[in-house]
């Protein structure tokens, strides 16, 4: 099965309504249990596993574990994704439940990724990346295809740039950044997840990088697409 099967089924999963509903019914409603890995140069990696099958890490830009589970459509959608895979989420560095507070540059984030890989010692699996985390998992794919079987992109875009261009409400929220941060990430909450309580704002931190250098990702993409399959 190559990537466009690969995610076309896993998208008919996610937009199936004919899963038994007393199926449903018995699924989790308790939170998931928080582990940590460390990663080579010693950060704290917070995550969760959920649900069985073939393993499926899920890579978002920002993320909290424990507050994403309690907004009942981020549940239903995980929940979803786990029906067929074992389930992988975690946040990265600088975010949510993983440790904060440290500086970091855009390979770092690789670690994040290899320190559940190596806890969980998964031999082999799928990466699905969303929006901007999409030029993490082409990096993460490129380095290890002997690892990664299928590589799905859901909405990428590689600069943020890319996304406030294309977007004026995201322009605008931008600009509140250098003055207020706390309101800057409560508006930028809102507008990207619909969350509107104002704890939301702990799952982001100030920036310490945009993107990809252009010419990296651009290698990359060249590499995955011919190694990934």
């Amino acid at each position: 099965m190559n990537n466009t099967e690969y995610g076309a089924s896993v998208y008919r999963t996610l937009a199936s309504d004919t899963v038994d509903p007393s199926l449903r019914d018995k699924r989790r409603v308790t939170e998931p249990v928080i582990k940590y890995a460390k990663t080579t140069d010693g950060v704290n990696i917070a995550y969760y596993a959920i649900g069985a099958g073939s393993p499926l890490i899920y890579l978002t830009p920002r993320s909290h574990l424990e507050r994403e589970w309690r907004y009942p459509e981020q549940r239903a959608w995980l929940d979803r994704l786990a029906e067929n895979h074992r389930l992988f989420r975690y946040d990265r560095r600088g975010i949510g439940l993983s440790d904060r507070d440290r500086e970091f540059d855009f390979n770092d984030l690789l670690l994040d990724i290899e320190a559940v890989v190596l806890k969980e010692g998964l031999n082999r699996f799928a990466v699905m990346a969303r929006v901007s985390s999409a030029a993490v998992a082409i990096l993460y794919a490129s380095r290890h295809p002997q690892l990664v079987s299928h590589l799905v992109l859901f909405c990428p875009y590689i600069h943020n740039r890319d996304l406030r261009e294309s977007s004026p409400p995201h322009e605008a929220v931008r600009a509140a950044a250098a003055i207020d941060w706390q309101t800057y990430t409560q508006l930028l909450a809102e507008l990207t997840t619909g969350w509107v309580d104002m704890t939301t704002r702990r799952t982001a931190m100030p920036p310490t990088f945009e993107t990809a250098p252009g010419s990296m990702v651009i290698r990359v993409l060249w590499s995955a697409s011919r190694t990934v399959t």
